[in-house]
């Protein structure tokens, strides 16, 4: 079993990111009819730290359930993913929350959790060589997706609402 704890800064007040993430969750789920939804992840080389220009997709079978808040300035929600269809991608459990930060104007992601390597023994000789480096960068690919909608949705409602956008530089 591996760990992963990654972390992404978002331009969108922590006060609205936990609403926007639920409306993307529950929409996620409204597409798949149920709590179980489908993401395509990509993972480059570069991704991987690995040299070339090889692009590699899969789908990810994720399992959303919200958490009482467990602390002040955190929300957090419970999420569990497996490779649609099997291969050679871990399986995870943990957490994802989104934090409060110094900037009102951001917030962090933060993915929190235990991995499972593919294939027993083999995939633990697997994960020490290469499949710990997928694992975080799955779990960086989902921050990048779960960012763009946070700072899409602070976006749009701030242009209707006419107001300026932070010049933060995250």
């Amino acid at each position: 079993m591996g760990k992963i704890d990654e972390r992404m800064y978002a331009r969108c007040p922590f006060g609205k990111a936990p609403s926007y993430l639920q409306l993307y969750l529950d929409e996620l789920a409204a597409r798949s009819s149920g709590a179980r939804g489908t993401l395509r992840l990509t993972l480059s080389t570069a991704d991987l730290r690995l040299p070339g220009g090889v692009a590699v997709s899969h789908d990810v079978i994720v399992h959303f359930t919200p958490v009482s808040e467990v602390k002040y300035g955190t929300q957090i929600t419970a999420v569990e993913w497996q490779p649609a269809g099997g291969g050679p991608f871990p399986t995870f459990s943990g957490t994802i929350g989104v934090e409060a930060d110094e900037d009102y104007d951001s917030c962090a992601l933060v993915v929190d959790g235990d991995y499972d390597p593919p294939y027993g023994a083999l995939g633990q000789a697997f994960d020490a060589a290469l499949g710990a480096r997928i694992a975080s960068a799955t779990a960086r690919e989902l921050l990048r997706e779960l960012k763009g909608v946070l700072e899409e949705s602070y976006a749009r409602e701030q242009a209707l609402a006419g107001a300026p956008l932070p010049k933060s530089t995250i």
